[in-house]
């Protein structure tokens, strides 16, 4: 009888829970990217759209971080290298892909 009433109140527990998810809507969808040594979530809302790396122009007197821009279907954008950002030291030269329009 004990087995019988745990399990009915399992039952209820994960009703609840189930009626509670639905009731809050659709979760939200993240991004995971590695940054150096840091492992980062960004809302996927954040991100307009994710694209290869492409020619990067160099901009003179700005932080070892920033980058430069690019040309982004027509729109320049700034081009931060974020592992150099968050830990402070340049990142080691490598193949990568880039947020476009991301908002941290």
């Amino acid at each position: 009888m004990a087995g019988k009433q745990a399990l009915r109140e399992f039952q209820t527990r994960l009703a609840e829970r189930l009626q509670a998810a639905r009731s809050q809507g659709v979760a939200a969808s993240w991004l995971a990217v590695r940054a150096g040594d840091e492992r980062l979530l960004v809302p996927l809302s954040h991100a307009a759209e994710i694209f290869s790396w492409t020619d990067v122009q160099r901009v003179p007197y700005v932080q070892p971080w920033f980058m430069g821009v690019a040309n982004l279907r027509g729109n320049l954008s700034g081009v931060v290298d974020l592992a150099a950002f968050l830990q402070g030291r340049a990142s080691a030269p490598r193949s990568a892909l880039a947020l476009g329009q991301c908002r941290l």
